[in-house]
């Protein structure tokens, strides 16, 4: 109901712009029922129109963001970020991903030549 308001939405307006009833809007806030009675696809159209991540509808947190350094590639992960040093005069070990000068990896010590 807060970020509803936050956002200055009625809640006809809320129902309207995300494509769900009314009356689920006002049971969700009524406590009635939770965001595990939505599916994925009413829930992301719900942070869309709240303008709120989706974690925070399913955790009420905000999620913390990883810093990134210039240079750096985020690949994203189910488990983990992992940061992909961006070299563009070196290639990248295939085991673990740290620029490779040479022929043998500095941090693990794979060799391309093995």
């Amino acid at each position: 109901m807060q970020a509803r308001e936050d956002a200055s939405l009625k809640r006809k307006d809320l129902a309207r712009l995300s494509g769900i009833h009314v009356s689920r809007i006002v049971t969700l806030e009524a406590g009635l029922i939770d965001q595990t009675d939505f599916g994925d696809d009413e829930l992301t159209r719900l942070a869309d129109v709240l303008a709120k991540p989706l974690t925070w509808l399913i955790t009420g947190e905000t999620p913390t963001r990883v810093p990134v350094s210039q240079g750096v590639i985020a690949e994203r992960s189910a488990r983990h970020v992992v940061q992909l040093p961006l070299g563009l005069d070196s290639s990248l070990c295939p085991r673990c991903h740290e620029p490779v000068s040479g022929v043998r990896c500095d941090k693990c010590g794979f060799s391309s030549s093995d």
